[in-house]
């Protein structure tokens, strides 16, 4: 059950972290690496609380 948390905690902290960059990166000039980079670590982030939603999901409905 713990772990679950810790999956929410990050994925909706990969979500924050994209909304704050794409708003940072209209504002002022970040160079395409640093870009590309936080925005795979937060997909990294974000994906796990997917694939936990899913198989959640998939349970209900069983």
């Amino acid at each position: 059950m713990g772990n679950r948390k810790y999956i929410k905690i990050i994925g909706y902290l990969g979500i924050v972290l994209f909304i704050i960059l794409s708003i940072v990166s209209r504002v002022t000039d970040i160079s395409d690496i640093i870009y590309v980079a936080v925005m795979m670590l937060s997909l990294i982030m974000f994906i796990p609380l997917c694939i936990q939603e899913i198989i959640s999901i998939k349970k209900d409905n069983l």
